[in-house]
């Protein structure tokens, strides 16, 4: 009878203190250390025995949320960020003051822009042979298509980590193509390196590390099916695209929001920091 004592209170030290949270009566606990490893910011509260964690008592942030019923998160006083509903005044109001705060610069192409959306051409030799509206606002982009994301369980379509700003035109010339490489880059848009085929996306090379990270992130978290080709390209652009130091911080202020950083972010930015 002792030994199995021992054993017990063994087994429940080894749950209660994992990365050093002590077990809570919701079966919940919070992470207090390495957490970016595990993908938690700091003081997120989590299970690993897939529960939904009580957001009134800190952070929400449960890897395996995403087979169960989707629940709002509660992040801040302000309100609340719900993962998998997506609504464009929505995202406005979370991410723009990430963007104020440090970059008004466009993904593709690198353009000015206003927190009213308006984007500049001239800062960036945009041209486009049609005058259409999208062309002078930015629209909230999915790296990971929204097509694709409507195939998964819980189709995360405001997962923050996949939205980034974008001209709408160019928004709208990407879809839900794939990103890789086209031949003899043909360019439609001015200075702006971007190039489009009915297949496929070229975007500039200084993005093409952030995609991959996104698409890595959708995969892990998600389970976002990625075909060998695509992961071999995804992995390789990781690699010769490190992050910058705004892409570190939108990470964290992302982390902030919705309880969740994206490691492939994080493990670049602590050896930044």
């Amino acid at each position: 009878m002792k030994s199995l004592f021992i054993l017990a209170v063994s087994l429940y030290s080894l749950v209660a203190f994992s990365h050093r949270g002590g077990t809570a009566s919701d079966g919940c606990h919070k992470c207090k250390s390495n957490c970016e490893s595990y993908g938690y910011t700091t003081g997120a509260r989590h299970s690993h025995k897939g529960k939904v964690c009580d957001p009134a008592k800190g952070t929400v942030d449960n890897k395996k949320v995403v087979k169960r019923k989707a629940k709002r998160v509660k992040i801040s006083k302000k309100g609340s960020y719900n993962l998998y509903k997506y609504s464009t005044n929505k995202v406005t109001s979370v991410l723009m003051p990430v963007y104020k705060n440090r970059r008004m610069k466009t993904f593709y192409c690198s353009c000015d822009f206003k927190v009213d959306k308006s984007v500049s051409h001239a800062s960036c030799g945009f041209k486009y042979h049609k005058k259409i509206d999208r062309s002078y606002r930015i629209e909230w982009e999915h790296i990971v298509p929204q097509s694709y994301l409507k195939r998964l369980k819980m189709s995360p379509l405001g997962d923050l980590h996949n939205l980034v700003p974008a001209v709408g035109t160019l928004n709208m010339k990407r879809s839900n193509k794939a990103y890789g490489f086209i031949k003899n880059e043909p360019r439609e848009y001015g200075s702006c390196d971007f190039e489009d085929n009915s297949k496929t996306i070229e975007a500039m090379p200084s993005v093409r590390g952030n995609i991959a990270r996104s698409y890595l992130y959708m995969e892990k978290r998600y389970s976002l099916p990625i075909s060998k080709s695509e992961k071999k390209l995804f992995l390789l652009w990781d690699k010769k695209d490190p992050p910058t130091k705004f892409e570190c911080y939108r990470n964290n202020e992302i982390g902030k929001i919705q309880g969740n950083l994206n490691p492939f972010v994080t493990k670049y930015c602590i050896k930044i920091n």
